[in-house]
């Protein structure tokens, strides 16, 4: 296995976890947990950096978020804004972009003249 299938089934792993608790978090199974919130605030940063050419695309997001809607990032409600942005890109990346940066193919064929 190449690092490149690794790195992608890390990142669908720890987003599933993310989008798990904040489904959770959602339905209000926790009242205001800051344990809750941490947890989602970490699987976030593992998410930034899995999918960091993309992700720095959410820096301008959260920072349009906190200065326009006047939502705090480290809120619930930040968090998550957190999840479903870093998740989208990070599936952009891993399941549509790759195929483009990484082909499968060589870009060239081999001419056989003999």
């Amino acid at each position: 296995m190449n690092i490149k299938t690794n790195l992608k089934r890390i990142w669908s792993v720890v987003a599933v976890l993310s989008l798990g608790l904040f489904i959770y978090s959602w339905l209000g199974g926790a009242e205001d947990s800051a344990n809750l919130l941490n947890t989602l605030l970490a699987l976030n940063g593992v998410l930034l950096l899995l999918a960091l050419p993309c992700s720095l695309f959410s820096g301008a997001i959260v920072f349009f978020a906190w200065y326009v809607l006047e939502m705090n990032p480290l809120s619930l409600e930040g968090a998550y804004l957190n999840t479903i942005v870093l998740s989208v890109l990070g599936f952009v990346q891993w399941f549509w972009l790759t195929r483009f940066w990484y082909p499968t193919e060589a870009p060239f064929q081999e001419l056989k003249l003999t």
